[in-house]
């Protein structure tokens, strides 16, 4: 796989984490986290998806919690003497039509929308909105760094729902695959996070947007079938002359 990585490079050597456009979001990130203690460094490009996925969990979790103060604001007259049921009644109606327009996958019918907590803390920030009033919650707003977990624990979910802008392509037991327009190439990623990136050619380079034609390409890398990965580079249209030529040649070499 290594040395289909190589031939596959010589034509496109786009650095992902060296765009000017991904530079300039990284540093936009780290500056709204950077106050919460939240490790943002890239030092490779799975960080930087990661860092995506954090940033917008947390865009998430600040619009709700803004969504209901507002509300208890709106409401101050009587706010106080409504019990708990009743705050949290109010606010949930009032933040339907939020929820609908924030990205968020589902894990056993229950919606996350802050994709660095677990099922437990998204189902009180979706159902029981008013627990960020009750003093062993209200820390939540700055403070939340030790309820925070890995997000590669939900897999496929937060990239295939707007988390982080690529292309999503397929996913199975084992990961998941995509494609991101900055660097024109193709990442699986396993559930033990190794990451492997398919470089589509820039010599000949054609828009990407048909993710089907890339679910066995997907399949054969985490499957770590070298063979089908090879016939998929020669058959798919975004592979240079000269890099389809070698694949051929290895190909040949296998029969």
């Amino acid at each position: 796989m290594n040395e289909l990585l190589k031939i596959l490079s010589k034509s496109n050597s786009l650095v992902l984490l060296k765009q000017t456009s991904i530079r300039e979001q990284i540093k936009k990130m780290e500056e709204v986290l950077k106050p919460f203690q939240i490790d943002c460094t890239c030092k490779n490009d799975y960080d930087y998806f990661n860092l995506c996925i954090l940033y917008q969990g947390y865009l998430n979790k600040a619009k709700l919690e803004a969504a209901y103060e507002e509300i208890s604001k709106e409401m101050f007259e009587i706010w106080h003497d409504l019990d708990y049921k009743k705050r949290n009644e109010f606010a949930s109606n009032a933040m339907i039509e939020l929820k609908e327009k924030l990205c968020f996958f589902k894990v056993n019918d229950q919606k996350i929308f802050i994709p660095f907590f677990d099922v437990l803390m998204n189902t009180l920030y979706d159902k029981e909105v008013a627990v960020l009033q009750l003093p062993q919650f209200f820390k939540l707003y700055k403070e939340f760094k030790d309820r925070m977990i890995d997000p590669i624990e939900y897999l496929s979910l937060p990239y295939q729902s707007g988390f982080v802008d690529v292309l999503f392509i397929h996913s199975n037991e084992n990961g998941f695959g995509f494609y991101v327009k900055e660097n024109h190439s193709i990442y699986i990623i396993d559930k033990n996070k190794k990451v492997i990136m398919i470089p589509l050619s820039l010599k000949h380079k054609t828009e990407f947007h048909e993710p089907e034609r890339a679910v066995n390409l997907v399949e054969a890398v985490l499957e770590n079938n070298v063979k089908d990965v090879l016939q998929w580079c020669v058959n798919c249209g975004q592979i240079d002359e000269k890099s389809k030529s070698k694949c051929i040649t290895r190909l040949n070499k296998m029969k």
